[in-house]
């Protein structure tokens, strides 16, 4: 079961989103959403061991193991959402197989790589202030 963000919390989420978005399937989402959970414990992962039920974070709407306040709970919730939401939009395939950094054909060219960890993802994380941080201090 999803720890980080509820089926309602999701639906409100991507209400807003890009994703054309209608829950046909409510097992189906909960495995999305479990699936992005274990995404999210790998960015977050300097934030401990896992908890009893196996997430980094366990259950922060309920026990809150790791103390978050409000508005942690609520970006780990938004980031969770965001995984979910880009896990959904690229499809299971994606995520399969690595991708070249370019192919070309007769009548086609591509170039790059498309991001596996998905640019809305990215951009809660940097709101929440809850992703490591690496750089060098300037004097």
């Amino acid at each position: 079961m999803a720890s980080y963000a509820t089926a309602a919390e999701y639906e409100a989420y991507v209400e807003d989103g890009t994703v054309d978005w209608t829950t046909t399937s409510a097992s189906n989402l909960e495995k999305l959403l479990v699936a992005a959970e274990r995404d999210v414990d790998i960015y977050l992962r300097h934030w401990g061991a896992p908890e009893a039920n196996g997430l980094v974070f366990g259950l922060p709407k309920t026990t809150n193991e790791k103390r978050l306040t409000a508005a942690q709970a609520d970006s780990l919730m938004r980031i969770t959402c965001a995984r979910a939401e880009y896990r959904f939009a690229m499809g299971p395939e994606f995520f399969l197989h690595d991708q070249r950094k370019g192919s070309s054909g007769p009548d086609f060219s591509t170039q790059g790589k498309l991001d596996r960890v998905g640019p809305k993802v990215r951009e809660e994380l940097v709101r929440s202030n809850m992703a490591l941080r690496f750089g060098r201090a300037v004097v």
